[in-house]
């Protein structure tokens, strides 16, 4: 699969769309989020400053030579004259497809961290938090106990209980 993502105009200037090549997009219209979507496709907000200058700011603040707003000015100037521009790596907008688990293993490490949890600050309730996100959005019934996940539990006991 394809990783690189293309910059495409918004509507009436309001915004602008990155579109993974899998088809995903995500509309970014904060002019605060104009310099770093712009550096992301190549553009730098001090690219003509002196040395003392350059990377003195991250285009939504002032710098010696330019204020914040001249810097996001240029920075949308910028992103109107690349759009249709791709780049071949997606740095972070989209986070990867991956297969969803087995239910079964949801529900048996689930069981686990509320078992074995020791707190709110605990390994197991980050898991416990992790896990129960994770089942929400692939449609993970927590509540349902099969001999799958029973058998899964006894073996993770087994493994990881006294890590949590």
């Amino acid at each position: 699969m394809k990783n690189g993502i293309t910059l495409i105009a918004g509507d009436r200037g309001m915004g602008y769309f990155v579109v993974h090549d899998d088809g995903r997009y995500c509309y970014v219209q904060s002019d605060w989020a104009f310099p770093g979507l712009a550096m992301t496709f190549g553009w730098s907000p001090c690219s003509r400053c002196q040395k003392d200058c350059r990377g003195a700011t991250n285009g939504t603040r002032g710098c010696p030579r330019r204020t914040g707003d001249a810097h996001m000015n240029n920075a949308i100037d910028w992103l109107d004259a690349h759009c249709g521009d791709r780049i071949t790596s997606d740095p972070g907008f989209f986070e990867p497809i991956a297969p969803s688990l087995n239910h079964d293993l949801v529900r048996a490490i689930y069981a686990l961290a509320v078992s074995y949890y020791s707190g709110q600050w605990s390994r197991g309730y980050r898991l416990l938090c992790r896990v129960k996100r994770y089942a929400e959005r692939h449609g993970v019934n927590l509540e349902v106990k099969t001999r799958a996940s029973q058998q899964l539990l006894k073996r993770l006991v087994k493994r990881y209980a006294q890590l949590l």
